[in-house]
């Protein structure tokens, strides 16, 4: 039996969103934590925040927890 590896086209939308979000979130601040490895991407919180919480609460709960 063959595998296919060609993305479906429905998942073209996701493929594209993922690669603007590397073009306009990763890549500028890539530079600054090749240099400061350690360091925590402070920049990175605003996308994280609204992943963590998804699900877990419904519309206009007001969330307080800190990532």
């Amino acid at each position: 039996m063959a595998i296919n590896l060609e993305m479906p086209k429905k998942m073209q939308a996701v493929i594209e969103k993922g690669h603007q979000g590397a073009a306009e979130i990763f890549r500028p601040i890539s530079r600054k934590y090749d240099l400061a490895e350690h360091a925590y991407p402070v920049e990175l919180e605003t996308i994280a925040a609204p992943a963590a919480y998804k699900g877990r609460w419904g519309p206009g709960t007001l969330v307080t927890a800190t990532l």
